[in-house]
Parts: C-alpha cells; sequence; structure tokens
C-alpha cells in the first residue's frame, strides 16, 4: 500500500521526471549547461508522450530504480514543504535489493511508520536493526522521520521589490521574484596535504518551476528556461556550500564560471498562482563511477568531457540537419496524406456504387433464377412445337411433290396441268358459244319460215324484233277476219308460242354474244390465267429459288437445325440451373461483402479526416522542432565555446590548485551513502526530493 501523502503532492509529472534527470548530472564537471540539454531532452520526451503517468508510477519509478554501481540498498528521501520551503514531513522510501535471493535480509534505518509497500513480507526490529523475510525477493519499504536534510531551503518572495509572505502574494500583479538559498549542513573531516580539513559532501540542487501564461518576460539566475507548450519550464541549480570548502570566491575562477548557492526568478506576473515546485538533491559519489572517483584521474575525465563536448556538438549538428531534411520530406508526405484524403473520398463513393450495383445485380439473379423453370418449361414446349412444324413442313413437302398416283399427284403436277388446261380454255369456250350461236339460229331460223323470215348473227335482234312487232298486228287482227272461233284459237296460241319463243331466243343471242365479246377482251380468262401463272412461279421444284417448295424445303431444313439447338439447349438446361443458383449465391456474397464494406466507410473517411488534420498539426511542430533543433545545435556550440571551454581552462589554470580539496570532498560524498541508515558493509545509494507546497488564492 502506498502512503497516501505521495499520491497527493507528486502531481507535476514533468517536474518529477527533473529529478530522473537530474540522476544522469555529473556534478562538478558539467555544471548548469549540461543540465539544460538534458531538461530539453526531458521535455521533447515528455511533449511526445501520449499516455500521462500516474504519481504513484513515477514515485515507485524514481525510487525502485537501481544505479549502475553494485548497489545493495537504494534510498529516496521525499521532503514535503510549505510555500516557504520549511520542512512540514519527510517520507523515505526504501529499496533492498536480493540479487543473491536469501531468505532474510539484515538492514538498519530509524524511521517510523515503516510500511511494506510492495509486498507482504513481514520484518522484526531491535532499535534500528531490521530483519526482512525476504523469501528470496525484493524488499520495498517506506516510513517518515523527523530528522532535518542535509540540504535546507529558504524560498523569499517579492513583488515589485517588497519582500512578502506567500499567503499575500496569492491573487496579486505585478513583477515577482522568487529565490531559492540553499544550506549545506553537513560536514566531515579529511585530511589535506597532511592536515585536517573541514569540508561538506558536494551536493547538487536542482530545481524545477512550472510557470503558466500568467507569467511573462520571465527570467532567471543560475539556471536555464525552456518553453512546453503554453508553459514556461525554470529549471535551475545550486552546488551549496562547495565553494566554501574549496575555500574560494567566484572571483578565483576565469572568465563567469560560477559555483552558485541560490537561484532566482523573476517575471512579470498577473493574478499570482503557482503550482509549486520540486528540487532534486544528489551527491557526487552516486553520479562518479570508480574511474573518476580518484582525483589522480580527473586529467583524464576533463579530456573526456572535451571528446564528449565535440561529440555531443557535431550530433546536435547531424540531429539539426536530420530535422530540417524531415521538415522538408514531412511537407511532401502532408501533401500526400491530402492526395490520400481524396482518394479514399473517390474510393468510397465508388465502393457505395459497387454495392448499389452489387445488390441490384443480387435482385436480377434472383428474378433470373424464380424465371427458370419457366424458361425450361417454354423451352419444352418450344421444342415440341419445332417437331410439329418439322412434321408439318415434311408433309407439306410430301404433297408438294407427290407419289405420282391419282390420289396424290403432287401440288406441282395439278399446276402445270391447270396451266396447260387455260392456255388452250379461251379458244375452245369461244368456238363451244359460236357453236351455241349458230344452233340458236338454225332455230329461229326455222321457227320464222312459217312467217317467210330468216335471221343471222349481225341483225337477228332486228329481224327478231320485226317478226314479234308483226306477228303481234296479226294476233291483233285475228278476230277481224272472222275466222272460226277453234281455228282462232289454235292461231292466236301458235302466235303466242312463237312470239315467247322469238324473245328466249333474243335473249340468249344476247347473253351468248356478251359472253363471246367478254372472253374475246380476255378479262376472265386473263385474269384466271394471271393467277395461274403466279402459282406456277412459286409451286416448284426444290432448285428453284422462288418456287413455294424450295421455301418449304429450306424451311424444313432450317426447322431441321433449330430441332437440333432447341434439343442441345434443354440438355443444358440443368447445367444452366446449377450455374444459375451458384451465381445466386456469389451475387448474395458479393452484395454482402460490399455492404459490409460500405457500412465502414463513414469510419474510414474519418479516420483518414483525423490523420490529415493530424498531419497539419504534426508539421507544425516538426516545424517547431526544426526551429527547435537549430537552436539547440547553436546553443551546443555556445555550450561549447562559453561554458566547456571555460571550464577547462579554468581547470588547467585555476581550479587545479584545488583538486586536493576536491578529492576531499569527493571521499566525504563517497562515505555518505544513507540518510535513515545503513548496514555496516553494504554499498548504498541515497537522493533527495523536495517537494514545495502550491501558492493558489
Amino acid at each position: 500500500m502506498k502512503l497516501q501523502e505521495l499520491k497527493n503532492v507528486f502531481k507535476n509529472r514533468f517536474t518529477v521526471k527533473v529529478i530522473a534527470g537530474v540522476l544522469s548530472i555529473s556534478m562538478i564537471a558539467t555544471g548548469a549547461s549540461v543540465y539544460s540539454v538534458y531538461a530539453e531532452k526531458t521535455q521533447a520526451e515528455e511533449v511526445q508522450q501520449e499516455k500521462e503517468e500516474t504519481v504513484d508510477e513515477l514515485v515507485d519509478k524514481e525510487s525502485n530504480t537501481v544505479s549502475e554501481k553494485d548497489i545493495e540498498k537504494e534510498e529516496t528521501v521525499y521532503v514535503l514543504s510549505n510555500a516557504s520551503g520549511k520542512a512540514k514531513k519527510t517520507i523515505v522510501s526504501e529499496h533492498l535489493l536480493n540479487k543473491d535471493k536469501k531468505d532474510s535480509i539484515e538492514d538498519k534505518s530509524d524511521l517510523s511508520n515503516i510500511k511494506n509497500v510492495n509486498g507482504d513480507e513481514k520484518f522484526t526490529r531491535d532499535g534500528d536493526n531490521l530483519k526482512w523475510e525476504a523469501n528470496g525477493k525484493e524488499i520495498y519499504y517506506q516510513g517518515t522521520t523527523k530528522k532535518e536534510a542535509p540540504i535546507t531551503q529558504k524560498i523569499t518572495y517579492k513583488l515589485d521589490g517588497k519582500e512578502i509572505s506567500p499567503k499575500e502574494l496569492a491573487g496579486k500583479s505585478g513583477k515577482v521574484t522568487i529565490r531559492y538559498d540553499f544550506t549545506n549542513n553537513t560536514s566531515f573531516k579529511e585530511k589535506v596535504n597532511g592536515e585536517d580539513v573541514e569540508v561538506c559532501v558536494p551536493f547538487a540542487a536542482v530545481t524545477g518551476l512550472s510557470l503558466d501564461s500568467k507569467f511573462s518576460n520571465v527570467e532567471i539566475t543560475n539556471g536555464k528556461l525552456v518553453n512546453v507548450g503554453e508553459k514556461t519550464m525554470a529549471i535551475g541549480y545550486a552546488l551549496p556550500g562547495v565553494k566554501d570548502s574549496l575555500g574560494v570566491t567566484n572571483n578565483d575562477f576565469t572568465g563567469d564560471v560560477n559555483i552558485p548557492n541560490y537561484i532566482e526568478v523573476t517575471a512579470d506576473v498577473k493574478d499570482f498562482e503557482l503550482e509549486g515546485s520540486m528540487t532534486a538533491v544528489v551527491n557526487a559519489a552516486s553520479l562518479m563511477d570508480k574511474k573518476t572517483e580518484n582525483n589522480s584521474d580527473l586529467d583524464s575525465m576533463v579530456n573526456e568531457l572535451v571528446d564528449a563536448t565535440n561529440k555531443l556538438q557535431n550530433g546536435s549538428k547531424e540531429l539539426s540537419d536530420g530535422i530540417g531534411t524531415l521538415d522538408s520530406k514531412f511537407k511532401e508526405y502532408a501533401s500526400g496524406i491530402g492526395v490520400l484524403q481524396n482518394g479514399i473520398k473517390e474510393y468510397t463513393n465508388g465502393a457505395s456504387k459497387v454495392a448499389d450495383g452489387a445488390n441490384t445485380l443480387n435482385n436480377g439473379v434472383k428474378t433470373l433464377a424464380s424465371s427458370l423453370p419457366a424458361l425450361s418449361s417454354g423451352l419444352n414446349q418450344l421444342a415440341s412445337g419445332v417437331d410439329q412444324a418439322k412434321a408439318g413442313s415434311d408433309k407439306l413437302i410430301s404433297a408438294y411433290s407427290g407419289n405420282g398416283t391419282a390420289q396424290n399427284p403432287g401440288l406441282y403436277n395439278v399446276t402445270q396441268q391447270l396451266k396447260q388446261g387455260l392456255a388452250s380454255f379461251g379458244p375452245s369456250i369461244t368456238a363451244s358459244i359460236d357453236n351455241s350461236l349458230n344452233g340458236v339460229f338454225a332455230k329461229v331460223n326455222e321457227a320464222l319460215k312459217a312467217y317467210d323470215m330468216s335471221v343471222n348473227e349481225q341483225n337477228h335482234t332486228q329481224v327478231i324484233n320485226a317478226v314479234v312487232g308483226k306477228l303481234s298486228q296479226q294476233l291483233a287482227s285475228l278476230p277481224a277476219i272472222g275466222m272460226p272461233q277453234d281455228q282462232m284459237a289454235v292461231t292466236q296460241q301458235k302466235i303466242i308460242t312463237t312470239i315467247a319463243s322469238l324473245e328466249q331466243a333474243e335473249g340468249a343471242i344476247n347473253t351468248l354474244q356478251q359472253t363471246k365479246q367478254s372472253l374475246s377482251q380476255n378479262e376472265g380468262i386473263g385474269k384466271l390465267q394471271a393467277a395461274v401463272n403466279g402459282i406456277a412461279q412459286y409451286v416448284g421444284d426444290a432448285n428453284t429459288p422462288n418456287s413455294l417448295y424450295g421455301g418449304t424445303v429450306e424451311l424444313s431444313k432450317g426447322l431441321g437445325k433449330l430441332q437440333a439447338g432447341t434439343s442441345t439447349i434443354n440438355s443444358k438446361v440443368p447445367e444452366l440451373l446449377n450455374g444459375v443458383n451458384k451465381l445466386t449465391n456469389g451475387t448474395q456474397q458479393l452484395a454482402n461483402g460490399s455492404n459490409t464494406l460500405v457500412s465502414n466507410n463513414a469510419k474510414l473517411n474519418n479516420g483518414v479526416d483525423q490523420l490529415n488534420n493530424a498531419t497539419g498539426q504534426l508539421t507544425v511542430g516538426i516545424a517547431k522542432l526544426n526551429d527547435g533543433s537549430k537552436q539547440l545545435s547553436d546553443g551546443i556550440v555556445k555550450f561549447n565555446d562559453e561554458g566547456i571551454s571555460k571550464i577547462v581552462n579554468s581547470y588547467n589554470g585555476d581550479l587545479k590548485p584545488f583538486a586536493n580539496k576536491l578529492q576531499a570532498m569527493l571521499d566525504a560524498s563517497k562515505d555518505y551513502n544513507s540518510f535513515a541508515g545503513i548496514s555496516e558493509n553494504t554499498k548504498g545509494n541515497v537522493k533527495f526530493v523536495y517537494k514545495v507546497a502550491e501558492i493558489k488564492k
């Protein structure tokens, strides 16, 4: 179980990460400029970090970090203070490493309220001596203490040049100054050139303040400013007590080399509030490896520092060039994203059309499948009809051809006979009419002999009319003659009979003559002859293109081919049914797939829109990163020229005489490996984290 206080106070995750940064600082050799570079790196990592780490994770991560040395006990001291820097509570987090997987671990600690925070292992206590039932595991525990930390801090605030309490400053506006003064409370006696001298443990203190948009025109003494979005991180450093232990002043160094004891931040502020600050404190022994713990190798360490700085300078130049290339190439990438966005929209529009077409096709195939039974039935009926038509055409051909018998002479033969008969029909019927006229004239003449009259073909009508007239006169005059009654009756009847016969003969002669005249003009016979000739033209043999018989033969052949075709089609109907069923399944799958594809169109469009928007933001970020990398490269050059070179020159000139005192401080630093206690012959490491309370209205 974690201590609740740690959950409540360590809220600024960026400032907590500063703790990790300070663990990699070489205290004497690098100074503030190296830390500034590391702080910029940390800031870049934070900007890219997507998942916010909890306070517990950060505290555990930093408190449980194992150094590169063969450490057996890691210790982190958390000092919780008010806004003026006065400690209110001190919490110590301990990590007992168990590389040999021991069943029990002996430890020493003067802490109170000890709790296992990462397991259920128990311990027994005898004064400051602890014995943990480790069971092969590592132990993480925490406790509290009322001891004063080796480094104390005092924080003072000024508004427009006048000192003011944190409480009174809240909500005020004006020129604000925040100053951190650090005091080193450690003291050890070491031999320097055979004499006992008093030196302190060389602690390095690094403080981080997060300043929001209310702060402007920010300046820092003994530190570096880093922009993080709309906020400004003020990172300051101090080496409290080091200058006094070395027995030097700032005037003893070449140029502007400084060993500060304080950090000061000034800014124009509106409606003052402060999120609070954090300070990390480490000692030299925990930062240096065995090679650099010995002052005799300090020369090589300085040379390594020069080489490392040159590599850093070259690397920063390469980084700047690389980011410049990234900036230019990413603009091409951003342009491609725009093309991709348009392409995705065209694709989704096309996918929608494909889905519509697939659904239409699917419905059409279903309709086709449902009509196949009717199609199959129709094909059967067609085949039957073709068979009947073929049989009929065969019979028609047989009727045209005939078999040479009187019962079946053949249409062709009949037509030819009819044609031949019509050729002699006209003259024959004319001769018959002439014979009939002659016969009528003979009978008329016989009837007229009694009256001494005769007729011929030319004037028969006039003669008959004249005779009829005379006979009528005689008939009318009989009563006057005085003829006996019976004789007169016979005579009257004879005259009446003759008149009737003559009138009938006249009608027959007119009819026959009209018929003869009609025949002579070929009106009836000509039309009949033309009709028969027309029939004869189309009723012929199979070799005559215009013959009805030839057409019927061709029809029969065509019907035979059609008959074979319909038979083949009918044989393929089962395959067609099977294929349409497969097609139906396929089009259904196509419709389902295209519909599923279309259902993701909105997500795809939204995704590419978000990608396009993010690309625009990333383009701006890379451009800023490009500017920042150039500034970093320029800063490294300046850092080398104005910082490292001056430090190296100072070491070679003015600092080298103080090497023995520096070695004494490093020896004291090496001996200081625990704050709450450590067992004899146990290798330890300790660091301090100071959390200052926030200032709110």
